[in-house]
């Protein structure tokens, strides 16, 4: 009942305990209170906030207040129509006075402060579950606290004159973080129906495709993972010999209409060229062909004429600004049947073709999991990518410094399972990672729990 009242209007945030502080201070030469602050706050001028106190969220909604035994840590969050209780924050470990509750103004965050105590400082909650964040270390002891019209600002003052802007998106963690969409129609968004039935690629599909992207740009994604030519059932024509000879009809239509829409939604994606299952010994589900093109790694008349393929349309699009980096496959390490020099040689072919057609341009490649990362070093890549799904938690814990792998690019998670998102959000940026992208949105769970990627970026 609690979740289902207050994720009406998205009461969710996660922060992150451990930031650096960007502080300006500002001397407004006044006695009188003059607080930048906008969101709604309970301040502590005569040494704490007094019993009976609350705060209403912006919108009138909800309601804080310490609840008894008083000076233990425990703040309420109260429906205002009814006066239900919806849930208890657990502020403190020992007794202590509440210095101060502030709102953010979009009701997705509440910060609670204290002097001392277990935890000290400021700490953000998420007020659905009440479960603490994160917690902000802050220089000295401040009465007064309230959010900016932004998440991510926080002012203090310890006198309501001379006050301090706390500034907490710090880092490009944002930019680098999102979501697998990663298809409508697997192997056949961009390319004929492979079965000779009505096309299903992004073309024909523009309505959905524009849906999904205004859902991830509405919940704080700006970065989309998204798999365009998977196992070649699509896209490629392939002669007699099975010699790749061209692009089908549909191709550059259907990744033209992907690049607009992404435009339109201010959104930049990675696409994912080809899949493991290009080359994974599957030539057929549910007794349905499906692709399976081993020799365009191996055969180099075949590879030759692949890449020949490709060179006009990376010409066209690998510039695009849409794009923030190309895959070149998803999860080479399943694809045994290919010796790992192929593979490699593949890989390098068409990175220095991407960047013949648009020098600068950014490539990567979807690792399987983190294990081995270093045997990809010399392919070149501008961005490593590790993959991560909580049944490989025993195996290769998340939490690992990003440093103990010795790479000398950036490091994001290309994949996530969309469960515990803010928890692995957090454990990605306090470990230096530069990202994290969850699966996924049309083949995973992120899309009922989006909600929660959007609260945690509002204020990182």
């Amino acid at each position: 009942m609690i979740h289902e009242k207050m994720a009406i209007i998205s009461l969710c945030l996660i922060f992150l305990t451990g930031c650096a502080l960007q502080v300006r201070q500002h001397d407004t030469g006044e006695a009188a209170i003059s607080f930048p602050g906008t969101g709604r706050s309970l301040f502590s001028p005569s040494g704490r906030v007094e019993p009976g106190e609350s705060v209403d969220s912006r919108d009138g909604l909800f309601s804080a207040r310490e609840i008894e035994p008083y000076g233990q840590g425990r703040i309420g969050i109260f429906s205002k129509e009814s006066g239900e209780m919806l849930s208890v924050i657990n502020a403190q470990e020992v007794p202590n006075d509440l210095k101060g509750i502030s709102w953010s103004n979009d009701g997705l965050a509440i910060a609670v402060m204290y002097h001392g105590g277990d935890p000290a400082g400021i700490s953000l909650y998420d007020p659905v579950s009440g479960e603490r964040l994160r917690t902000v270390d802050v220089p000295e002891d401040f009465h007064y606290m309230s959010f900016g019209e932004a998440n991510h600002i926080l002012y203090l003052s310890s006198d309501g004159s001379d006050w301090m802007e706390v500034n907490l998106r710090n880092t490009d963690f944002t930019l680098f973080s999102g979501v697998n969409l990663p298809w409508i129609n697997y192997g056949w968004d961009v390319g004929r129906n492979p079965w000779g039935g009505r096309h299903g690629g992004f073309s024909s599909n523009r309505e959905k495709l524009r849906e999904d992207f205004l859902l991830l740009r509405e919940n704080g994604v700006r970065l989309v993972r998204i798999f365009v030519f998977c196992d070649l059932r699509s896209g490629i024509v392939f002669d007699e010999s099975g010699v790749p000879s061209g692009f089908d009809g549909f191709v550059e239509k259907d990744f033209s209409v992907l690049l607009d829409a992404a435009a339109e939604s201010g959104l930049s994606l990675i696409p994912v060229l080809f899949d493991y299952t290009i080359a994974d010994g599957v030539e057929a589900e549910e007794n349905v062909r499906v692709g399976e093109f081993q020799t365009v790694f191996t055969d180099p008349v075949k590879k030759k004429m692949l890449l020949k393929i490709f060179r006009g349309f990376f010409r066209k699009f690998a510039g695009h600004p849409s794009v923030f980096a190309w895959d070149i496959i998803n999860e080479p390490e399943h694809i045994t049947a290919v010796p790992e020099k192929d593979m490699h040689e593949f890989l390098a072919d068409f990175i220095r073709l991407i960047r013949g057609s648009v020098p600068g341009t950014r490539v990567t490649v979807g690792l399987l999991n983190r294990a081995d990362m270093n045997r990809w070093e010399k392919c070149g890549l501008d961005i490593y990518q590790f993959h991560y799904f909580d049944s490989f938690e025993a195996a290769l814990p998340l939490d690992f410094p990003a440093v103990r792998l010795s790479l000398d690019k950036p490091v994001i998670a290309g994949e996530l399972e969309s469960t515990n998102i803010p928890a692995k959000l957090t454990t990605l940026w306090e470990n230096g990672y530069r990202g994290g992208l969850f699966w996924g949105l049309n083949d995973g769970g992120f899309r009922q729990n989006a909600y929660l990627f959007r609260a945690w970026m509002s204020v990182h």
